[in-house]
C-alpha cells in the first residue's frame, strides 16, 4: 500500500494503521529522513547510514519497513543495495503530512491521534 490521496484508499489505509507505522513511535522521523534522502537521489544503507548518522541495522530496518509499504524500492544487489522512491510515491500528501507534523513538533506521534490528525490533514 502506497502513500495516496484518494480518499477511499486513504480509508483502507487508515483501518490498517499503515500510517502510524510510517510516521508514529519513535521511528516515524528516522523513516520521514529516509525518505527526504531518497527524493534527491538513491543511497545504499551505508550511504544513509552516514548521512543521518544512525546505525546501519536501524537504517535496514526502517528500509524494510518503507519497502513494506511501497514507498521505496531497492535495485536487489545482495552488496550495496540502493534504495530509491518508488514512481506512484504521492510527494505532495507526504509533504503536506510531515510538514504538518514537524510544524507542531508531533514527532514520535502518539498512535491514537495518527488517525484524527491525517483525516483533518487531508480533507
Amino acid at each position: 500500500m502506497a502513500l495516496v490521496a484518494s480518499q477511499k484508499k486513504c480509508n483502507r489505509i487508515f483501518h490498517n494503521d499503515d500510517f502510524w507505522w510510517l510516521f508514529g513511535g519513535t521511528g516515524g522521523f528516522i523513516r520521514y529522513q529516509i525518505i527526504e534522502l531518497l527524493l534527491q537521489k538513491s543511497y545504499n544503507a551505508c550511504q544513509m547510514t552516514k548521512k543521518l548518522n544512525v546505525s546501519y541495522n536501524n537504517i535496514r530496518y526502517h528500509l524494510d519497513v518503507l519497502k513494506k509499504f511501497k514507498l521505496v524500492f531497492s535495485n536487489d544487489k545482495k552488496y550495496g543495495e540502493s534504495y530509491s522512491i518508488t514512481k506512484n510515491f504521492d510527494y505532495h500528501l507526504f509533504k503536506k503530512l510531515t510538514n504538518f507534523f514537524i510544524k507542531n513538533n508531533m514527532f514520535p506521534i502518539p498512535r491514537s491521534h495518527l488517525k484524527h490528525l491525517i483525516k483533518k490533514i487531508i480533507t
